[in-house]
């Protein structure tokens, strides 16, 4: 079956125009042919719906999203075999555009919108761990921006083909070792191939990819896969605070906090993380200045024989530090772990005093005994520059809105769409691949399968090893995605010497 506008699918959905394509199917808007109702249809390719491991991982990702109510993450509706044999899935209708595809046309996000995105993105994936399923394969593809019918947006979470499922250690979906997911946002754990995987590798791609939302750039860079896992598992990134010194120190141990190589320093669960950025977000006046905010000096009446005596006394100050967690510990997350870890900090308010005799005259006026009165006039202080900041942001914002306005008046309208450059890549599927087997790229070992290789007019070798088989040899030239029979021969045992 050949897919075309207007081919119908299972008897039931009428293909209205592709969406996208790439190494493993391709998605297509759809129209359900009794309810006329606009859905998107994720089709496996025929080649692919054959092989075991990858139809399995394609049903998976169904059955575990399928399990998954959230507002923050796709629902999938449908799930079946086509007449030509291929999978396909169906899932609601996304009207937005991936992440990936703002951050191409701008890399560095203002610190608002960054945290915006993270923020739902961190309540979805807590949903699905609430569940038992971890995504694994967490990146800006895989986070969709949607546009709400009353104008604002919403984070979905797609694409949960690699994931776990927590409570069923039965299914099993990949050889042992194999290594699945994209290594630019791969957990160390991840990469290194350990079976026992939990929440904690979404914790980490969520943090890498705040990192790179906020510093333009990811924290591991590399000019091919292997050197890109390679850093993840032996190097150290740079701090946030070197690459973005405009951003504050406290945003910036939160984000290197919740990518730290040791999972047990990062934050243990999606909550944690989310709890931490909000109390950043909304205690602006943590921002500046010391731990410690002193309270002005308050006039107190107090009788003295009998006679009105005018007095100033400085309540003691009070200590206002995040809840524990809230914010990244002072040591390196990224060095050794300590023998001893420090105490988380509290909050701390002043017993109320004890009751005392005041006589004020009738014309004092009243003043407010809690000392919170002054914290609130101090964080409105602490707060006034921002205002100030934003006010002037907006009204610049208007300015250029009119001007914008002004151009599209009196010139024709360029066509909608976002201008986004990606480089081709090829997709090379090893069928039939043992399990035990080494998988050599151009003399570099790789963990992928299949392998993904931007398109070129140059030749690639790819050799395979294997105990107790043969090796094989043969060469690639990735100029489309190919598909290539990796079974290998079994060597021949030598039969046994006969004795003298």
């Amino acid at each position: 079956m050949s897919l075309e506008v207007g081919t119908v699918v299972d008897g039931k959905y009428r293909l209205v125009r592709q969406l996208g394509e790439g190494g493993m199917g391709v998605v297509w808007v759809a129209e359900h042919a009794f309810l006329h109702k606009h859905v998107a249809v994720k089709l496996l390719r025929p080649e692919l719906s054959d092989q075991n491991d990858i139809a399995l991982r394609f049903t998976q990702e169904a059955q575990t999203t399928s399990r998954l109510e959230h507002e923050n993450i796709v629902r999938v509706t449908d799930f079946g075999r086509a007449a030509d044999g291929r999978l396909y899935l169906v899932m609601e209708m996304l009207e937005g555009h991936p992440l990936s595809e703002e951050m191409n046309v701008q890399p560095k996000l203002s610190v608002d919108r960054a945290i915006f995105v993270a923020r739902q993105m961190l309540t979805g994936l807590e949903a699905a761990h609430r569940a038992g399923v971890v995504h694994r394969d967490l990146k800006p593809e895989n986070v969709f921006l949607v546009a709400r019918p009353d104008g604002t947006e919403q984070v979905k979470l797609v694409d949960f083909g690699i994931a776990k499922l927590r409570k069923d250690a039965s299914v099993k979906l990949t050889s042992t070792g194999m290594v699945l997911g994209t290594p630019m946002y791969m957990a160390p754990e991840q990469a290194r191939g350990v079976p026992d995987l939990d929440q904690r590798v979404d914790i980490h791609a969520a943090g890498v990819m705040l990192y790179e939302m906020l510093a333009g750039r990811p924290p591991y860079q590399g000019e091919n896969y292997n050197l890109v896992l390679f850093e993840i598992l032996t190097g150290k990134p740079p701090p946030l605070q070197t690459v973005a010194p405009e951003l504050e120190p406290p945003l910036c141990e939160i984000v290197m906090k919740a990518f730290a190589p040791d999972r047990n320093v990062r934050f243990q669960n999606a909550g944690e993380f989310r709890d931490a950025l909000e109390q950043y977000l909304f205690a602006p006046a943590l921002h500046h200045g010391p731990t410690l905010v002193e309270v002005p000096e308050r006039p107190q009446v107090i009788t003295l024989g009998g006679t009105p005596h005018l007095e100033t006394s400085t309540p003691p100050a009070a200590a206002f530090a995040p809840p524990p967690q809230a914010f990244a510990p002072a040591h390196d997350p990224f060095a050794p772990p300590p023998e001893m870890s420090e105490l988380p900090l509290e909050i701390v308010l002043p017993k109320a005093p004890p009751p005392r005799t005041v006589a004020a005259p009738m014309t004092q006026p009243s003043v407010d005994p809690h000392p919170l009165h002054d914290l609130r006039q101090h964080r409105r202080a602490a707060m006034a520059p921002q205002i100030w900041a934003r006010g002037i942001m907006t009204a610049l914002g208007v300015v250029a809105a009119l001007f914008a306005i002004v151009i599209w008046w009196t010139h024709e309208p360029t066509p909608p769409g976002r201008a986004v450059v990606t480089r081709p890549r090829a997709v090379i599927t090893l069928a039939n691949l043992p399990e035990e087997a080494f998988v050599w790229l151009d003399g570099t070992r790789t963990f992928l399968n299949p392998i993904e290789m931007p398109i070129d007019s140059n030749r690639h070798e790819i050799r395979i090893e294997c105990r107790g088989y043969r090796p094989k040899k043969f060469g690639v030239v990735p100029t489309a995605d190919q598909t290539f029979d990796a079974s290998l021969e079994k060597e021949k045992e030598s039969p046994p010497r006969r004795g003298h």
